[in-house]
């Protein structure tokens, strides 16, 4: 069967991503919507008048849970990225294999040109490349950290 000389489509080439956006919007959803009717029983339950869901997504009740959520999520992947990478374990995939000699990789070395221009560069800039993943999702557990903490605040300060 010949290959097709059209480029992939945009659905094809982020296949992934898509899957995971929409993944998240399901669950932002979910969350958002629960949490909405949950927090609506509890004030009906006070004497207090249920509030529209637009009220409720900027309230500091639903952005403290939603971040807390999320730095979790975050801390999790943060410290599997790192720990995979030194740590090995037998029978686990994502574990490089115990014969294999530290720093060495299994794979083909990529051609110069192909790499990217921090590898090509090497120093300090290789470096922060080599740790962008985990630095990139702890950094964004730094962000949930804080947003959960100023509106668990605000939460508490208004209560």
């Amino acid at each position: 069967m010949p290959a097709s000389s059209q480029p992939p489509s945009f659905v094809r080439r982020n296949g992934l991503s898509l899957a995971f956006l929409g993944l998240m919007l399901v669950s932002l959803v979910g969350h958002a919507l629960t949490g909405w009717h949950v927090e609506n029983n509890d004030r009906q339950a006070h004497g207090e008048s249920a509030r529209g869901l637009g009220e409720y997504l900027v309230d500091d009740h639903f952005l403290s849970s939603l971040f807390e959520n999320w730095e979790s999520e975050f801390l999790q992947m943060g410290l599997f990225v790192l720990l995979t990478a030194k740590l090995r374990q037998k029978g686990a995939s994502e574990s490089r294999p115990f014969d294999e000699a530290e720093g060495e990789s299994a794979s083909s070395p990529t051609p110069r040109a192909e790499q990217p221009w921090p590898v090509r560069r090497g120093g300090v800039w290789l470096r922060i490349y080599e740790h962008s993943l985990s630095g990139a999702l702890f950094l964004l557990f730094a962000l949930s950290f804080a947003g959960h903490f100023v509106n668990s605040w605000e939460l508490h300060n208004s209560e």
